[in-house]
């Protein structure tokens, strides 16, 4: 029995890979690939953005496909970057282009939350598997006394 569920919903997983493939072709050529918004960036900081974003993803991705209690927990330790660095991208967004970015903002926020809920999902769920395993070990002592 999985006490800390695994993520592998096709929605999350399409998501992830395409954060990652963008990142990827924005680093190899960033002048091509990467939106207006990371242009403005001071060189080198949009690539190392990108790259950050990118590298949030994968191990998100990575953590999801490994599909045991250790992938779930690498999962977690990419979502939480991947929160971040979207919500910053769809502020720094809104911020340089104004209005025009509202539809590329509100993806990246729903990134952003969809991320943090994840996060606590799993959060609860080990919290919730370490009070079931407490129980379990405890229950051996209270049948003989």
């Amino acid at each position: 029995m999985k006490l800390i569920p695994s993520g592998r919903e096709p929605f999350q997983i399409t998501v992830l890979a395409a954060v990652v493939l963008y990142g990827l072709a924005a680093l190899v050529d960033f002048n091509r690939f990467a939106t207006s918004t990371l242009r403005v960036f001071p060189d080198p900081w949009g690539r190392v953005f990108i790259a950050g974003f990118a590298l949030s993803a994968f191990a998100a991705l990575a953590g999801m496909i490994m599909g045991n209690v250790s992938g779930v927990l690498i999962e977690r330790i990419g979502l939480w970057p991947l929160a971040g660095i979207g919500a910053w991208y769809g502020l720094w967004s809104l911020g340089v282009n104004g209005s025009r970015a509202l539809g590329f903002a509100a993806f990246l926020f729903a990134l952003a939350i969809a991320s943090i809920c994840r996060i606590w999902k799993i959060r609860r769920a080990k919290q919730l598997s370490g009070v079931a395993a407490e129980l379990v070990a405890r229950a051996p002592d209270e049948r003989t006394s």
